[in-house]
């Protein structure tokens, strides 16, 4: 029997036909920072061909004529306005744009990636909804139109399609229904931190500031908790003067050749300097898939200028020299799926390498070290830190379904393929995390979350398509066995800003940077933020705990990437 409520959503056609190829050309990829341009004109007169919608025994023709119609001029033709026309403007529009969105992508890296473990992962959400498609359809159709001149677009893409290929109306119906589901939970829970951050401000003590970063009072909405007496702007470098220098590391035991560059302080401020902790505090960066060193050396700089060393690791078999090498086609995957080991085990290894130099295990405190991450470096700072990875949750969360809601699981899935045995990889010289966008929801679980004790300063983003705020991000959080974890929140801040389009205008592959800085703001939060935290739970300065508050939180955030800052978070 049909249902009268389905076959009226039809009118929301516009929102359904984005999802046929959820998320590769969905919503998630119109997000994703990678650089594209809106298609050009591309006329195909006299098209035939259509898409059939099914929804049980119903059957809805498409026709591409009239969606390339619209998508030109916005003309609705009769085979489109029963559909479209109940819609607002504002929602036709958005609908056209992800018609025309174009992924400046090659073909041949293109192939590269749907050729990986994770691209075919990524494939399986979209294939789902194909009824009858035989294997490697899709990714043979995505590649037919990436080679064409219109390039890589949602309709050039349907367009490749086999004649009459049908969609399954009431799945995708379905995952757009819980998607508008998880943006709606995902305002509910911001306005319940909202919440708890107002009440955290109404119950601080206040005292007059006076002037906070060459600010009247006036100017603070709020006033903040009560801070030093200088009440130092902690978003500005310090005075220290630091050297860089870049370590060669060779575990022979692993087989394992790496680089970590070390910032160290030359010139310490005269406040580290007492009795009880003659040695430098040292927190080690760890980078996110596909990155490398330098992505995190804007932290670095700061500490190392505030008289805090920092070491920043470059993971091989993750990082920026892998990813290059899959687009090139010298390897299959962005990922070798080891690095889940092999990561927390460069820390460790790093940490030894320091402890038997000895002009540097004089001046660092290497017993007490922190580790800052980002994305799958999170994850590797969370298992340094205690918490295993869980194949029984993987395997519990590894559908293709779940995907769609979570693109984050396509990385954290692959720790499948690795034995499925303890691994042990806990550094008790670890003793407070520094997390932004971590991976770590399903490939640690919360048996593997729960056993982090540690204190935590977690970020993450309401913008954050790759690891959602709501269905990876806060219940991980939610789960962490820490006492005392603080959370924050950026507004409008992506995952990574991904320039893979300069591979198409480079001839030096091996230099060209993939992956640009953050927002200043991030930057800003990061350093003022992870600078109290660190100076708090790594190097033992009391002093810097109120500005981990709601309140500093609140001063430091500015339009457009609002920060939301709860310490003691309980969700």
């Amino acid at each position: 029997m049909i249902d009268v409520r389905a076959v009226r959503s039809l009118r929301l056609l516009a929102l359904v036909v984005a999802l046929v190829m959820p998320p590769m050309l969905g919503k998630a990829i119109a997000q994703t920072p990678v650089a594209a341009t809106e298609s050009a004109e591309f006329q195909h007169p006299g098209s035939t061909r259509r898409l059939i919608l099914t929804y049980g025994t119903l059957q809805v023709p498409l026709s591409l004529e009239a969606l390339e119609t619209f998508s030109r001029s916005g003309q609705l033709m009769p085979a489109l306005s029963p559909y479209l026309a109940a819609l607002d403007p504002q929602l036709q529009h958005q609908f056209r744009q992800q018609l025309r969105f174009r992924l400046g992508l090659e073909r041949s890296q293109l192939a590269q990636f749907l050729s990986s473990p994770m691209g075919e992962l990524l494939l399986s959400v979209p294939e789902d909804l194909l009824h009858g498609s035989q294997p490697g359809l899709l990714r043979q159709v995505v590649l037919q139109a990436a080679a064409t001149p219109e390039g890589l677009t949602l309709l050039n893409v349907i367009r490749h399609l086999p004649q009459d290929t049908r969609v399954d109306l009431k799945q995708a119906m379905q995952l757009w229904q819980e998607q508008q589901a998880i943006a709606q939970a995902t305002r509910q829970q911001l306005e319940q931190i909202d919440r708890q951050i107002e009440q955290q401000i109404e119950q601080s003590v206040h005292r007059p500031v006076g002037q906070l970063n060459n600010q009247p009072s006036s100017a603070i909405a709020t006033p903040p908790a009560p801070f030093p007496s200088d009440s130092r702007d902690l978003r500005q470098p310090g005075e220290s003067r630091f050297e860089k220098q870049t370590l060669q590391l060779d575990d022979a035991k692993r087989d394992r050749r790496f680089q970590a560059d070390l910032y160290l302080p030359t010139q310490a401020q005269a406040q580290t300097q007492i009795a009880s902790q003659p040695q430098t505090p040292l927190i080690i960066l760890s980078h996110g898939l596909g990155a490398d060193r330098q992505s995190q050396s804007f932290f670095a700089r700061h500490l190392a200028s505030h008289g805090i060393a920092a070491a920043v690791v470059q993971h091989p078999g993750s990082d920026s020299h892998q990813l290059q090498a899959m687009l090139q086609g010298k390897t299959q995957d962005v990922l070798d799926v080891s690095a889940f080991v092999e990561r927390p085990r460069d820390v460790s290894y790093l940490l030894d390498a320091l402890e038997r130099r000895n002009d540097l295990q004089r001046r660092l405190r290497l017993n007490r070290v922190g580790v800052y991450g980002h994305s799958l470096g999170a994850y590797t700072a969370l298992a340094l830190a205690g918490a295993k990875i869980n194949f029984g949750q993987l395997k519990q969360d590894c559908q293709p379904r779940q995907y769609a809601f979570d693109l984050s699981l396509i990385l954290q899935c692959r720790a499948r393929d690795l034995p499925q045995r303890d691994y042990h990889l806990q550094d008790s010289r670890v003793v407070a995390l520094l997390l932004f966008d971590p991976v770590s929801r399903s490939i640690l679980g919360q048996q593997g979350l729960g056993a982090v004790r540690v204190p935590v300063l977690w970020g993450g983003s309401d913008a954050d398509v790759l690891t959602p705020l709501l269905t990876e991000q806060l219940p991980a959080f939610s789960h962490l066995g820490s006492a005392e974890k603080y959370l924050g929140i950026i507004e409008a801040v992506q995952h990574v800003n991904l320039k893979l389009d300069r591979l198409t205008t480079t001839q030096n592959w091996a230099e060209t940077k993939l992956i640009d800085a953050k927002p200043e703001a991030f930057q800003n939060y990061v350093n003022a933020l992870g600078l109290a935290f660190t100076q708090v739970y790594v190097a033992e300065r009391s002093e810097y705990r109120p500005y981990l508050s709601a309140s500093y939180g609140r001063w430091l955030s500015q339009s457009p990437h609002r920060l939301r800052f709860l310490p003691q978070a309980h969700l």
